[in-house]
């Protein structure tokens, strides 16, 4: 049996990297450099952290914004310029709605032509990026599972889009 990649909906600590909805307002200087920002945790969800260094690479990168305020906030970056990047230790990286849409449509974007069109030239750049995190045997062998994932990950931010 092939392994799922699973969206949890509720925070897991250890090994789990975890994805909260933040209100706009309640985001502040105090808040960010203290690591107080509190998120709408009946929302959150966890997902494995390979799995989604893996198949989320592409587009927690793609989408980040490195000069969003909170993102250069976080990193204490009191003059705002050349510490702010993403990270994978679940520091908070934080994304815009408008980036969250975007991602989203990319994201079925992606799960539809790598189910239906798989040479597509579209996949170029995804690819590329994601076969530095997993082998292209091992990727096509997961196919299914990757694209359920992308689905279920779209399922979400369309409940937090409603």
């Amino acid at each position: 049996m092939k392994n799922k990649v699973e969206v949890v909906k509720k925070e897991k600590k250890a090994g789990y990297f975890y994805i909260i909805p933040v209100e706009r307002n309640s985001v502040s200087y105090f808040a960010v450099t203290h690591n107080e920002v509190e998120g709408l945790r009946e929302y959150g969800i966890s997902i494995n952290k390979e799995k989604a260094c893996t198949y989320l690479n592409y587009f927690l990168l793609k989408y980040f914004d490195d000069e969003l305020i909170e993102n250069k906030i976080k990193m204490g970056n009191v003059s705002y310029k050349d510490k702010t990047s993403f990270e994978w230790s679940g520091k908070d990286n934080f994304y815009t709605l408008d980036y969250i849409i975007l991602m989203r449509d990319e994201m079925k974007n992606i799960s539809w032509l790598l189910s239906n069109d798989y040479d597509n030239p579209d996949l170029n750049d995804y690819k590329e990026k994601t076969f530095e995190k997993v082998s292209e045997e091992k990727f096509k062998n997961e196919l299914d599972e990757v694209t359920d994932f992308y689905n279920n990950i779209c399922d979400y931010f369309d409940s937090l889009l409603d």
